[in-house]
């Protein structure tokens, strides 16, 4: 359970920081288009951060499918729990933040 609420307080942070929304105003159940109202492009930049902080790539054609935000965070837990660890970024790297080594350890 660990890994699932240090990814969901992980995605909330990124949310936050990319949308202005404020944290207690998220819900795992929530979606981003029809309750929130985050157009492609917010999308495509939460994608990035998360990305960027978590070292897990959502792609264009994953995000049509992970509509809540909930399904974004399990996706996450999910990929994080491979036995190779998360996906590498473009150049190769595994992403070295302390949420995802955390997640790793768990």
């Amino acid at each position: 359970m660990l890994q699932a609420e240090l990814v969901w307080r992980s995605l909330v942070d990124i949310l936050e920081e990319t949308t202005g929304v404020p944290a207690e105003g998220l819900s795992p159940e929530q979606s981003f288009e029809d309750d929130l109202g985050f157009d492609s492009l917010t999308i495509v930049e939460i994608a990035v951060m998360t990305e960027q902080r978590l070292g897990v790539a959502l792609p264009d054609e994953l995000l049509a499918q992970l509509r809540r935000l909930g399904d974004v965070a399990e996706f996450i837990v999910s990929q994080a729990r491979r036995p190779e660890g998360p996906p590498t970024d473009t150049a190769g790297a595994a992403a070295t933040t302390e949420v995802s080594d955390a997640l790793l350890r768990s």
